[in-house]
């Protein structure tokens, strides 16, 4: 079975979230203003009303006095406005528990949360790249392991059969039962949603960085993050501890493994004070 073939068997996914697209390329044009954002948030219904919810919340600082979108917009800033978003959307796909890969749905959300942090961090640490981008690397970089669990849950046995009796990562067992892995079911799923090539790619090639051409450097920045949320129990499943660390990431960001090690315990302190983020 081809990887496009898996997405075109997925009926219990969420609508494809067309907005988080539509948004970044938004947020990336200098004349971009609140008026288009709004109009653009009002596509859809339901984000608006998790949206003011989310607005409101002691996260934000609100008193529940938040009653439209524009108020929002004004109020919170176009950065926290994409946060909002991406999380509202990243929380249907990412955010539910899944049998075949034995991760429960708090765990799950978790890592996906600490690892956009961890790459929002990286991304300041080095100096390279967009913040917002990055973050929503890492919130959806094991957005196949959804699609994955839907078409192959019963067959998946298979593949932690051979991660535990052949020692191998979570990803090479993928490749030896199916052909491929959740990296390449995700980027086959959001090319279906025209996603950005810049979100793309670092996901597809998060193993094989090798493989990446123009967004080798992302790839890599989510390589590490992974590994760093692993460091912090943030990789839940059962063969969670089945993931190789290339360690030429270092090179080609330009970076030691102190700054690793530094991320490691950062990334805690990162994470309680943004608890809240952990209770969308």
């Amino acid at each position: 079975m081809k990887v496009e073939e898996v997405v075109a068997q997925l009926r219990n996914l969420p609508p494809a979230p067309r907005v988080m697209p539509m948004l970044l390329k938004l947020l990336s044009d200098i004349n971009t203003s609140s008026d288009d954002i709004v109009q653009l948030l009002e596509l859809d219904a339901g984000l608006v009303a998790k949206f003011l919810n989310i607005s409101n919340s002691a996260y934000y600082g609100g008193r529940g006095d938040i009653t439209d979108i524009g108020e929002a917009v004004a109020r919170l800033g176009f950065k926290e406005i994409y946060r909002i978003v991406t999380n509202i959307y990243a929380k249907a796909f990412v955010g539910k528990s899944m049998n075949s890969y034995q991760i429960k749905a708090e765990e799950r959300w978790f890592n996906s949360v600490a690892t956009g942090i961890v790459m929002e961090m990286l991304t300041k640490r080095l100096g390279h790249g967009d913040p917002a981008t990055t973050y929503t690397i890492g919130l959806l970089h094991d957005l196949g392991k959804t699609a994955i669990d839907e078409v192959f849950d019963h067959q998946y046995k298979e593949v932690l059969s051979a991660v535990s009796n052949q020692q191998i990562t979570l990803q090479e067992a993928e490749q030896k039962v199916f052909g491929f892995d959740h990296a390449q079911v995700a980027a086959a799923l959001m090319r279906s949603w025209e996603f950005p090539e810049e979100i793309i790619e670092p996901i597809e090639c998060q193993f094989e960085i090798n493989n990446a051409h123009v967004y080798k450097y992302e790839a890599c920045m989510l390589h590490l993050s992974r590994w760093v949320c692993a460091s912090i129990g943030g990789a839940p499943g059962t063969s969670a501890w089945a993931f190789s660390l290339d360690e030429s990431v270092f090179e080609v960001l330009e970076c030691s493994e102190q700054i690793a090690m530094q991320l490691i315990l950062e990334s805690k302190d990162e994470l309680m004070k943004k608890e809240d983020l952990l209770k969308l």
